[in-house]
C-alpha cells in the first residue's frame, strides 16, 4: 500500500519486508532492524522469513522502538502480536515491552501496556502472542508504538516481535489529513414554548462549522443559525435554544468539515398539539403566558369564556364580542396560573363549549 494519500484499511504486518520498504510506508524504526530465516539474525526469527528485532544493547538509557503509520484510533483499539527473547534473561538482567499511543512527533500520548521480564517473569525464548483491546482516553490521530528496553547487561538477549496486527484506520504519512467529523447524537426538547437542541461530535478538531436549517413542511429547510466548532480535539458537545414560532416545526443539522464534506443529521420534529371538541372549538396545547382559542360564530355575538382549575376553582371569568365566521382569541394568562391542567368553558348563554388545556 502506498500511504501518501488517505487509506481506509487496517494493519496486518508480517514483516516478510525489510525497513526500507516499510519505511516509504510510514513505518517508523528506531534501533530495530530485521531478522531472516538465514544467517546470523536467524535465531531472532519469529515467523515466517522476516521479524523485528531490537539491536544491541538493550539497556535503560538506549529504548527501541517500531511505530506504525498514522492511524484513525476511535474509542477502542485491538493490538496483537507475537515476541520473544533471543536468550534467557540471568541474574539482574530485565527486558520490557511498552505498548502506547502516540502523537505524529512520536510522544506518547497514551500508555496501553507494559510488559515486564526479569529472570522470574516470562524468561522464556519461546515465542508469546500478545493480544489485547484497550479504550481510548481521547479518540484521534495517533501512531502505534511498540517501545523495548530493559536494563544494562546480556547483551545478546534481543527482543524480536512479529505478526502485527490492529483494527484502526491507517491514514498513512500525511500530518494534515482531516478525517469526516463524526456525528453521534442529535437530540432536542420543547418546553415552555422553548426548543432546546443538543448535539455532540467526534473528531471535533476536522469540524468547519454546523448550520442548523429549520422548515415548516419538513421539505424546505432554511438555514436558522451557523454554529463555530470548538478547539477541542475528540468529542464536543454543542446546544442551541429556539423560540417556537409555528405549531410545527422541523430541524435537521448539517454538519460541514475541512474536507468539505457534508453531512446531515435525522429530522427532528416539535408540534405544539391543538385540541379541537366537538363544537369545533380550538386550544393550541400546551400554553405558557398565553391561551389561545379559536372557532366559528353564526353571528356576532357576546360570549362567557371562564376558565376552571381541576378542583373546579374559577381561576379567569371574561367576556368578550365576536363575530359571524372564524374567530381567534388570545388571554393572557396571570402569575397566578400555575403548571397544570385546567378546563375552558365558553358560553353564550344558550349553548356551551367546554376543552382543556395544560399550561406550561
Amino acid at each position: 500500500m502506498l500511504f501518501n494519500t488517505p487509506v481506509f484499511s487496517q494493519i496486518n504486518e508480517q514483516f516478510e519486508n525489510d525497513s526500507a520498504a516499510l519505511a516509504s510506508n510510514c513505518w517508523q524504526f528506531l534501533g530495530m532492524n530485521f531478522a531472516k530465516n538465514s544467517g546470523p539474525t536467524s535465531g531472532y526469527l519469529i515467523n515466517g522469513i522476516g521479524s523485528l528485532y531490537a539491536l544491541p544493547p538493550v539497556s535503560g538509557d538506549s529504548i527501541r522502538i517500531v511505530r506504525t503509520p498514522l492511524l484513525n484510533v476511535g474509542t477502542s483499539i485491538n493490538i496483537s502480536f507475537k515476541y520473544k527473547l533471543g536468550n534467557t534473561l540471568t541474574g539482574q538482567q530485565t527486558r520490557f515491552i511498552q505498548v502506547a499511543l502516540t502523537n505524529s512527533a512520536g510522544v506518547v500520548m497514551q500508555s496501553l501496556a507494559t510488559i515486564n521480564m526479569d529472570r522470574n517473569t516470562n524468561n522464556t525464548t519461546a515465542t508469546i502472542s500478545f493480544n489485547q483491546t484497550y479504550t481510548v482516553n481521547t479518540p484521534g490521530t495517533y501512531r502505534v508504538a511498540i517501545i523495548s528496553g530493559g536494563s544494562t547487561g546480556g547483551g545478546n538477549v534481543r527482543i524480536s516481535v512479529d505478526d502485527f496486527s490492529e483494527d484502526a484506520t491507517v491514514i498513512g504519512c500525511v500530518q494534515n489529513v482531516t478525517l469526516p467529523v463524526s456525528l453521534t447524537s442529535f437530540a432536542g426538547s420543547l418546553n415552555n414554548n422553548k426548543i432546546s437542541l443538543q448535539w455532540a461530535v467526534a473528531q471535533n478538531e476536522d469540524a468547519d462549522h454546523f448550520e442548523l436549517e429549520r422548515s415548516t413542511d419538513g421539505k424546505d429547510f432554511m438555514t436558522a443559525a451557523v454554529v463555530m466548532p470548538s478547539f477541542k480535539s475528540g468529542s464536543e458537545s454543542y446546544s442551541i435554544n429556539e423560540i417556537m414560532k409555528s405549531e410545527k416545526v422541523y430541524y435537521r443539522l448539517k454538519v460541514l468539515d475541512k474536507n468539505t464534506t457534508i453531512s446531515f443529521s435525522k429530522t427532528l420534529v416539535f408540534e405544539t398539539k391543538t385540541i379541537v371538541n366537538a363544537g369545533g372549538l380550538r386550544i393550541v396545547n400546551p400554553a405558557t403566558d398565553k391561551l389561545s382559542l379559536s372557532f366559528t360564530s353564526a353571528n356576532n355575538q357576546s360570549l362567557d369564556i371562564k376558565v376552571y382549575d381541576m378542583s373546579g376553582r374559577m381561576q379567569m371569568n371574561q367576556k368578550v364580542n365576536v363575530y359571524q365566521g372564524s374567530n381567534i382569541i388570545n388571554l393572557a394568562l396571570t402569575s397566578t396560573f400555575k403548571i397544570g391542567m385546567y378546563a375552558v368553558e365558553v358560553s353564550n348563554g344558550a349553548e356551551r363549549l367546554t376543552s382543556k388545556f395544560v399550561k406550561q
